[in-house]
């Protein structure tokens, strides 16, 4: 990393032909795992910008409170990490 640059100095280090998606899948299933309980990861790609709004704010609000709804109580609650 270089000092003043940490976030950007990474870039030359990103390994080319990841399939970030499974990577980001398998992560979450080892923390889902590990805790014991599901993982809620909302994100916003800010790395390959498009034409269309890449951001998180607060009209994500209603969507956001609409996932933890739908997360199965006993779930939330820290139980049946495998069959909710």
């Amino acid at each position: 990393m270089i000092d003043g640059q940490e976030y950007a100095s990474l870039f030359d280090v990103v390994p080319k032909d990841l399939n970030v998606r499974d990577e980001l899948r398998r992560a979450i299933k080892a923390i889902e795992i590990i805790r014991k309980r599901p993982l809620i990861v909302y994100a916003a790609n800010v790395i390959k910008s498009s034409s269309a709004a890449i951001g998180i704010d607060g009209s994500d609000d209603l969507p956001f409170s609409e996932m933890v709804a739908a997360i199965p109580s006993a779930a939330a609650a820290g139980g049946c990490p495998d069959s909710c």
